[in-house]
């Protein structure tokens, strides 16, 4: 404990390389206190009181999260449809134009159009047979917008959620 180290207001470190190091790291302003008891402390929880979900929290990378989450995630969105959004907002859709740039020697023709090269702005948005779909969607919605770009319609569409 803390006291097995403490000479009445003194460090009394142990002599080890560990120790060297961690005297190097104490504060010179950070005194020990000879007439209270030891007590633990854990940092990452708002009471100091450790906790498997603190200990988990801390471990785990904080991310931010994004304007769009809210577009394709939720209880009453169909996941393979919100799967499909999100590997397309990451650019991570297997188009012909991304498994080109892996390596691999495919036509790289839209399979609805068989015209314009298949990459997500192509397949969503700038295919023939994608614009007709989302001018009647669209219609229907009474959006009169004219969507072109998939980072433009996630824009349009966080702003609105």
């Amino acid at each position: 404990m803390v006291q097995e180290i403490v000479s009445g207001t003194a460090w009394r470190w142990p002599d080890s390389a560990f120790w060297r190091d961690i005297e190097l790291q104490t504060p010179p302003c950070f005194h020990p206190w000879p007439n209270r008891a030891d007590s633990l402390l854990w940092l990452s929880s708002l009471n100091g009181e450790f906790s498997v979900a603190s200990a988990y929290s801390s471990l785990k990378p904080s991310r931010r999260k994004v304007p769009w989450s809210d577009i394709i995630w939720g209880p009453s969105h169909i996941p393979r449809f919100s799967f499909i959004v999100w590997l397309t907002l990451k650019e991570r859709l297997t188009t012909k134009m991304y498994l080109r740039s892996r390596g691999l020697g495919i036509d790289n023709r839209c399979v609805l159009c068989s015209d314009g090269e298949e990459d997500d702005e192509h397949l969503f948005f700038k295919c023939p047979f994608s614009q007709r779909i989302w001018i009647i969607l669209l219609d229907r919605c009474g959006v009169a917008r004219n969507l072109v770009v998939w980072k433009d319609v996630v824009g349009w569409m966080s702003r609105r959620v």
